[in-house]
């Protein structure tokens, strides 16, 4: 699938359109609809333990929700054995063997689970709303593990993604980057310093590019020093072979100790080579890799920086 995203300024039913991934269906005439369904507190644990283990999906930030807290353990998701497709296989549907369920299933790493400020009830019947995707991702699971994912009442809403975004963004614009709720959800037990590409500012002047970087901590425990690192692409002409940044000619400052909830600003200032001074040049922000910091989704971001 592919999708876009919602840029700066006026938006129109198509931005939302695109930017939401779906499909269409020619019978209904509809792209994906919202659905809501009964769970029950155990049924939710589980999910979020399955999904909260696969590192992939964590690392890549493909997991969102709302009405939930969830605090985890990242460094015990990274050395959780990990389902693959070789596990499902490319045959027909089947149920998983027992033993290759079990190994799957034993990691518990999400520590702490609320919703509505409340600890999950594992006998309480929630009311979840479930995108399109999300319910397919429970039939898909339920036919490899035996209807773990149990629902009921399931409902349409008959709306289409899209336009509930678009409604949402219709009633609290404008949309400013400090409404954007971010590492309040999902709590790693570890530290998380994280970079965003909104929160960089940039002035070019002559043969200088000033940069101001803001990291957070979003991780429970107190971050270790880390060193932020920014530099141009090495052939800002080529998009072909991006991203290349020169590693040769980093500019490095050192990120304090950072607790919860804590932010740093940093500054930094790149020289123009010469021959770059009347080029578009794409810049790179990343965050030195440590092994405190088990997530690296979130520790780099890149932007583009005209003449």
């Amino acid at each position: 699938f592919t999708s876009g995203e919602l840029h700066r300024g006026s938006l129109t039913s198509v931005d939302f359109f695109n930017a939401y991934t779906s499909i269409y269906n020619p019978t209904t005439k509809k792209s994906w609809t919202l659905k809501t369904a009964k769970m029950k507190g155990e049924t939710l644990t589980w999910v979020f333990n399955f999904i909260f283990s696969l590192s992939a999906v964590m690392q890549n930030r493909m997991m969102s929700f709302s009405g939930v807290y969830a605090e985890y353990d990242a460094l015990r998701a990274q050395s959780a054995p990990q389902l693959s497709v070789f596990d499902l296989g490319l045959n027909p549907p089947q149920k998983l063997d027992p033993e290759t369920v079990a190994r799957t299933e034993v990691v518990r790493v999400v520590q702490k689970l609320e919703i509505g400020g409340r600890p999950i009830d594992p006998k309480y019947e929630y009311t979840v709303a479930l995108p399109q995707g999300v319910l397919e991702a429970f039939d898909f699971l339920n036919t490899y593990f035996g209807n773990k994912v149990q629902y009921s009442k399931l409902q349409d809403t008959g709306k289409e993604l899209w336009q509930i975004l678009e409604e949402y963004v219709a009633q609290h614009s404008p949309i400013l980057p400090g409404q954007i709720s971010r590492g309040d959800r999902m709590v790693p037990l570890q530290s998380d310093l994280a970079v965003y590409n909104d929160e960089v500012t940039v002035k070019r002047a002559g043969g200088k590019v000033e940069l101001e970087v803001v990291v957070h901590n979003f991780g429970r425990r107190d971050s270790t020093k880390r060193v932020l690192g920014v530099a141009f692409d090495r052939t800002p002409i080529n998009v072909v072979d991006d991203p290349n940044p020169d590693t040769d000619n980093v500019v490095k400052v050192v990120v304090p100790e950072l607790k919860f909830s804590q932010r740093y600003t940093a500054k930094l200032v790149l020289d123009i080579p010469e021959h770059l001074r009347d080029k578009p040049l794409p810049i790179y922000v990343v965050l030195e890799a440590s092994q405190a910091d088990a997530l690296r989704g979130n520790e780099y971001t890149s932007l583009f920086v005209q003449p």
